[in-house]
């Protein structure tokens, strides 16, 4: 029982061939911004490490030159050792300043990590600075 297509059946049939690839456009370009918001998050989270590397490679240079300071170490021999510290925690020391009067200690050093990716507008390194010395009282 076939016969002529009712008038429904056919603007059914040309509303079809009209939206024929509608669905891969529109599947690509889901795809495409689920990619794009993918890479900015990776992205993102890189760069949250590198500054999280960089504050721990200063706090912990900073206290490795408090401690070598407070072991009778000149200023250079101390920023020496912090220049060795840093490079074990993947970062390189940019400053290093050590004040020491009597029994008071400070330390100031600031280090840098490399950025975890080169683009424009965004700086090529990240830097921090950590201070450490004697606690203050009261």
């Amino acid at each position: 029982m076939t016969g002529p297509k009712s008038s429904a059946v056919r603007s059914l049939d040309g509303l079809a061939a009209r939206e024929a690839g509608f669905g891969t456009v529109v599947t690509a370009f889901l795809t495409a911004g689920i990619l794009v918001i993918g890479l900015v998050l990776v992205g993102a989270g890189l760069w949250l490490q590198a500054r999280h590397t960089a504050a721990d490679a200063a706090d912990l240079t900073a206290l490795g030159i408090a401690q070598a300071a407070l072991r009778g170490m000149a200023e250079d021999e101390a920023c020496s050792t912090g220049e060795q510290i840093a490079r074990d925690n993947h970062a390189e020391l940019v400053d290093c300043d050590v004040a020491q009067v009597q029994e008071e200690l400070a330390v100031a050093v600031t280090v840098s990590v490399d950025a975890p990716w080169k683009l424009p507008g965004l700086p090529d390194e990240l830097t921090a600075t950590s201070f450490a010395g004697n606690p203050r009282e009261g």
